[in-house]
């Protein structure tokens, strides 16, 4: 008796420190997966496991697939890409005929699935050439609405859609985000109401209807839109007796633009020339049937978006960002190799080379980082398993945030060429672009600062979220159990960060242990996580770059010959990270707000390791790159560019003897600064 009311009393303690969860973050939760997440948050991840989810080798089919690629893009100048232009459904039209317009359809709806890996190269190769082009690409293979209608929508729905989408005749766009909601996608979203007319059928009536940031809205005969469904007269089917399911909330239901009344405008995002709008619609009423997935789907759509937002969050927005870094970073280690200054080649100057090397950190980080999630994303749809949303949330701002570095870094260096328009400035597209991809599919500052550890905190931990499940269920029992083992991990962690300089663990392992640690900390703040953003922000890139150091060893380790050269990339790029992880543990233990536990946090601070040297190691891997071509071959890899373009005659000069005649003149084209008359 006394055991089970002390049992009662800690439960309710319990209660008390979890914080309260909505029911959109308890759908967030329940919707996507785990991965290496959740070893990370244990503190170990098992090196043998990690190499032996190995790639695969890429189908025959894919691999015509991604040389098609090149062949495609041979056709286009970058101007005729840029929207509006009347060639735009022309241009769709093709992209359906080949297949990039439906590489997660099935074959039996006139698909071309291809897998994420080999996905993720080709956006990165189309991105490479030109970002508008890539965006009207990943639209349509990610939410738009292609994605869900495959996991959620009806067969009928199916049949009619999906042939018409991978074809390119229906070209889709998904309206979810509107004057009131942003990055809060669900916050004060259009409204519809279950109606009933006079012959008995039941329909859907939007009073209004107001959506903006829709990609490809101008062009688009096929639109997803996502509102609130209220059915003040219960005339949704009722679960107990039909076993339909349907209720109120979030729905995403199917327009179609030449059948519906609705206004489209268009947006002009930084003139990066994709088609981009509005979406408005005064009393629109809607088929019940017209709901992806039918009435059983009804309220059922932050699940779906949560699931499908994965992949687009995971490939799509990092794969762009690795093309454009890829491209940068491959032009500017060979412009550094030939422009003078000081009657030097400005490569040869500390200052260029600390930027440029900054760049190949980045650029190398965000490609091993992406091709990895594909791996990882490909391996969970093959076991039937939703993609992990901790990690995809981790893509899309680190990549996309790492990929305006790399252009900001490389802007500096190309500096009046990169500043004016003309052909040999290959930068201005991408530059214009950048922004476009922190703001997307939910803000970077919201992603890191309440997204990432939040949700990670609650998902990852391999104890909070069944706490919190049990807790919803009243089990005391199964709580209690899962709360004496999380203190029993916790404080094996505890005691392992607490001799780490005595036990010979890698830095990296180090880390991992001390953000473990650090994560069991901050989670005794309970509800106040929510408010405590920069703490969140700080461990979220924490989180992140212990990700992205385990991505580099698994990238290095089957894409690298295993050469000292290799080991000697790795370990600077685990270095930098680990570096980049060890400032924002320090700043975490600085604002703890729990003064009398501050001291126990040391164990996760204040390192007795001294730094590097900074300056050699610079010096060092720049000259690694310039000796071993197979570095710099991989930074070239899916990325495209015309023969005729900048990148192409930088290659041409690498080949050139420099005291050629033929080496001058070339020089002297390379830097040209476009020039344009009067009027």
């Amino acid at each position: 008796m006394i055991a089970a009311r002390m049992k009662r009393i800690v439960f309710h303690q319990i209660e008390k420190l979890v914080p309260k969860i909505s029911e959109t973050e308890m759908i967030a939760l329940r919707s996507g997966g785990v991965h290496i997440d959740r070893d990370i948050f244990q503190g170990r991840v098992c090196l043998k496991t990690l190499y032996k989810n190995k790639p695969k080798s890429i189908a025959s089919h894919e691999l015509r697939f991604l040389r098609q690629t090149e062949e495609l893009l041979k056709k286009y100048e970058p101007q005729e890409l840029l929207y509006p232009n009347p060639k735009i459904k022309e241009i769709m039209q093709e992209l359906g005929r080949k297949g990039y317009l439906s590489m997660m359809i099935p074959e039996k709806y006139d698909g071309n699935p291809i897998s994420y890996a080999t996905q993720a190269r080709i956006l990165t190769k189309i991105a490479s050439f030109h970002p508008s082009l890539a965006v009207i690409v990943m639209v349509p293979n990610s939410l738009g609405p292609a994605e869900l209608l495959c996991q959620y929508g009806t067969e009928s729905q199916k049949q009619e859609h999906l042939p018409l989408l991978a074809s390119g005749r229906c070209i889709p766009c998904f309206a979810l985000t509107g004057p009131l909601n942003g990055s809060d996608a669900v916050g004060m979203i259009d409204e519809g109401v279950v109606e009933i007319t006079e012959y008995g059928e039941k329909y859907i009536r939007i009073p209004s209807l107001e959506k903006r940031y829709i990609t490809l809205a101008p062009i688009a005969n096929l639109i997803a839109v996502a509102f609130r469904l209220k059915d003040p007269k219960r005339l949704l089917s009722n679960e107990e007796q039909t076993g339909c399911g349907g209720k109120e909330g979030v729905t995403i239901a199917l327009l179609e633009h030449n059948k519906e009344r609705i206004q489209i405008t268009r947006h002009d995002p930084n003139g990066c020339g994709f088609p981009n709008g509005t979406i408005r619609a005064n009393d629109l009423k809607l088929d019940i049937n017209s709901i992806i997935g039918g009435e059983e789907k009804a309220g059922h759509g932050w699940k779906m978006i949560m699931e499908c937002l994965s992949v687009g969050r995971g490939i799509s927005l990092p794969s762009s960002a690795n093309g454009s870094s890829k491209l940068i970073t491959y032009a500017i280690y060979h412009y550094i190799q030939h422009r003078k200054q000081f009657k030097l080649p400005i490569g040869d100057l500390e200052g260029v080379q600390e930027k440029f090397i900054e760049m190949y950190y980045h650029s190398f980080i965000i490609n091993a980082s992406v091709q990895y999630i594909g791996h990882i994303i490909d391996e969970k749809h093959q076991n039937k398993e939703t993609c992990p949303s901790v990690l995809s949330a981790i893509m899309k701002q680190q990549c996309t945030e790492r990929g305006r570095k790399v252009i900001q870094l490389g802007m500096d260096i190309y500096a009046g060429s990169g500043l004016c328009r003309g052909e040999n400035n290959f930068f201005t597209s991408f530059y214009q672009s950048c922004p476009i991809g922190i703001t997307v599919e939910g803000s970077n500052t919201l992603t890191r600062s309440l997204i990432i550890f939040g949700q990670g905190l609650n998902k990852s931990h391999p104890h909070i979220y069944p706490i919190v499940r049990f807790i919803q269920q009243n089990d005391i029992d199964n709580t209690m159990e899962h709360f004496f083992q999380m203190i029993k991990d916790s404080i094996s962690v505890y005691c392992k960060c607490l001799f780490s300089n005595i036990i010979p663990f890698t830095p990296l392992e180090k880390k991992t242990l001390q953000f473990s640690n650090a994560a069991n900390f901050v989670a005794l703040l309970g509800g106040n996580i929510k408010s405590r953003q920069i703490i969140s922000g700080n461990m979220a890139d924490v989180l992140s770059c212990l990700f992205l150091a385990y991505s580099v060893k698994w990238y290095c380790h089957h894409h690298f010959p295993p050469t000292q050269t290799t080991k000697q990339i790795e370990q600077y790029m685990i270095g930098q990270l680990c570096n980049e992880a060890e400032q924002k543990l320090n700043a975490v233990v600085y604002d703890y707000p729990l003064a009398f536990l501050r001291p126990f946090l040391f164990s996760s601070s204040f390192s007795r390791t001294p730094p590097p040297d900074q300056c050699s190691q610079i010096k060092h891997i720049h000259s690694l790159l310039k000796t071993n071509p197979y570095l710099i071959e991989d930074v070239k890899k899916d990325i495209y560019y015309h023969k005729n373009s900048i990148i192409n005659k930088l290659e041409i000069l690498s080949t050139l003897p420099k005291d050629s005649l033929e080496y001058m003149q070339l020089y002297k084209e390379i830097i040209k600064v476009g020039e344009f008359p009067i009027d």
